[in-house]
């Protein structure tokens, strides 16, 4: 699990720059990118995704 949330926090690290993301401005910035990002991912990839906790 550690290893996907590095791949992910780099690959949104590529595409939105480094920052603070628990910090007020970064999030008002950059929130709702991350987030459609975050989707993106999800959609590509949901037959490959496992979920361990409902």
């Amino acid at each position: 699990m550690n290893e996907q949330n590095a791949y992910i926090n780099a690959y949104l690290e590529e595409k939105l720059g480094s920052g603070d993301i628990s910090g007020l401005e970064w999030m008002e910035e950059f929130g709702k990118d991350y987030m459609s990002l975050v989707e993106k991912l999800v959609e590509k990839n949901e037959n490959d995704i496992t979920v361990f906790i409902n």
